[in-house]
C-alpha cells in the first residue's frame, strides 16, 4: 500500500478506539449504515511514481496494484473492507480543504438518514522527490533552511512558505441518539455547515473575504442560527 493508505487505516482505527467502539459495540452496529469518507489531496503518489520508474525497464516490473492504490478513494475502500462497513464510501480531493469537505459531506449523509456512523477526514503522504520538487517548483515551500525550527510560521509577517508534512486526521461522526444510546463520549455536536468558492485565484483568498463571509452566513443558516444570536 501507499503510505497515505497506511496513515488513513491507522488514524481510522484510532478514531474508533477513541470513540469507544470496541468489537462488542461494533457487533451492534448496522454496518449497512456505517460509512467511510476519508479524502486525499494527492492520493498514492509514491505508488504511481514507483510505477513510472519501473516502466522505464518494462511494464512487467510494475506493481500490479499501482492503479488502484494510486487512486484517492482506495484508502476509504480498504478501511471499509477491513471493518465490513457497507454505507457511503468514497473520497474527495480538494487540495487543502479536502478534510473539511469530507467532514461536511459525512455529516450530510447522517442528516439525510443514509448513515448512522461515518469515519471522515483526510490523509496525505507526498514527501518524495516528485512531491517536494513540485512544491519547490511553484515556490510554495519555506527557504529558511538555515533556521529550520522557525521555518513554519503561518501567521508571521516574515513567512516565506510552508513546511511539508505527512499524516492523517480522522473523526468519528455519529447520529446523536445513536451515540447517546451506547453511552459514547460526545466532544461536540454538529449543527450545520456550507460549501462556497471564492472564484478568485488559485491560492489567494478574495481580498474582501466574500467567499468566507458567504460560507459563514450559509453555515449559520444551515444550523438555524441567526447572525445576531449569541451563545450564553
Amino acid at each position: 500500500m501507499d503510505k497515505f493508505m497506511l496513515y488513513l487505516l491507522t488514524a481510522g482505527k484510532k478514531a474508533l478506539a477513541d470513540g469507544g467502539v470496541t468489537d462488542e459495540v461494533m457487533a451492534e452496529f448496522d454496518k449497512t449504515k456505517c460509512g467511510v469518507l476519508i479524502g486525499s489531496a494527492m492520493g498514492g503518489m509514491k505508488v504511481f511514481y514507483d510505477a513510472i520508474e519501473a516502466l522505464r525497464i518494462s511494464y512487467k516490473k510494475m506493481n500490479p496494484f499501482c492503479v488502484p492504490f494510486a487512486t484517492t478513494n482506495m484508502g476509504s475502500a480498504m478501511l471499509a473492507m477491513d471493518l465490513g462497513w457497507m454505507g457511503p464510501n468514497y473520497s474527495i480531493s480538494t487540495a487543502c480543504a479536502t478534510s473539511n469537505f469530507c467532514i461536511l459531506n459525512s455529516a450530510n449523509h447522517i442528516i439525510k438518514g443514509e448513515a448512522d456512523v461515518m469515519l471522515c477526514g483526510g490523509s496525505d503522504a507526498v514527501i518524495i522527490p516528485i512531491g517536494l520538487g513540485g512544491f519547490v517548483a511553484c515556490r510554495a515551500l519555506s527557504q529558511r533552511n538555515n533556521d529550520p525550527t522557525k521555518a513554519s510560521r503561518p501567521w508571521d509577517t516574515n513567512r516565506d512558505g510552508f513546511v511539508m508534512g505527512e499524516g492523517a486526521g480522522v473523526l468519528l461522526l455519529e447520529e446523536l441518539e445513536h451515540a447517546k444510546k451506547r453511552g459514547a463520549t460526545i466532544y461536540a455536536e454538529f449543527l450545520g455547515g456550507s460549501f462556497t468558492c471564492d472564484a478568485y485565484h488559485m491560492t489567494e483568498p478574495h481580498p474582501d473575504g466574500a467567499g468566507v463571509i458567504l460560507c459563514i452566513e450559509r453555515a449559520l443558516a444551515s444550523a438555524g442560527i441567526s447572525k445576531e444570536q449569541k451563545k450564553k
